[in-house]
């Protein structure tokens, strides 16, 4: 996992490192894949007044561009050959994208204790468009 989006940036799939490191059929298929399950999870998320249910999608309430749970990059990941797909941390206390998806205690200033019920989040997202993934494979082995 990357820690923050600046170490994210050096493996965008435009990167010199990350084309030294793949062929351009991988590439391919990975940005494809990467591209589509951004697009999915990102058509997942609501914008809703009220907060979501455990185990459904997180509803953003953000209208900004760039402080939202909508903001999601996907790169190269060099360890797995795979890519990587997930919503920016902001610069905030709490890393938000990790309390939706695993769940967890918030503590305000005002000494009040939010606890937070895990959501679907990528993974989930993943899971469901697994075979339209796959069938993205089949293509490119000829």
């Amino acid at each position: 996992m990357f820690k923050t989006t600046a170490q994210l940036k050096g493996f965008f799939f435009d990167r010199k490192a990350v084309m030294d490191a793949t062929t351009k059929a991988e590439r391919r298929v990975l940005s494809k894949k990467g591209a589509f399950l951004r697009k999915a999870f990102r058509n997942a998320l609501r914008r809703r007044k009220k907060t979501s249910s455990p185990g459904q999608y997180p509803h953003v309430h953000s209208n900004d561009k760039y402080a939202t749970l909508k903001n999601i990059l996907y790169a190269y990941n060099p360890s797995r050959h795979s890519v990587y797909v997930g919503p920016v941390r902001l610069n905030t206390k709490h890393n938000v994208p990790q309390l939706l998806t695993h769940g967890g205690t918030v503590h305000k200033r005002n000494g009040k204790t939010i606890h937070i019920r895990k959501r679907k989040m990528i993974k989930d997202k993943y899971e469901e468009v697994q075979d339209k993934l796959t069938s993205m494979w089949k293509d490119t082995i000829g």
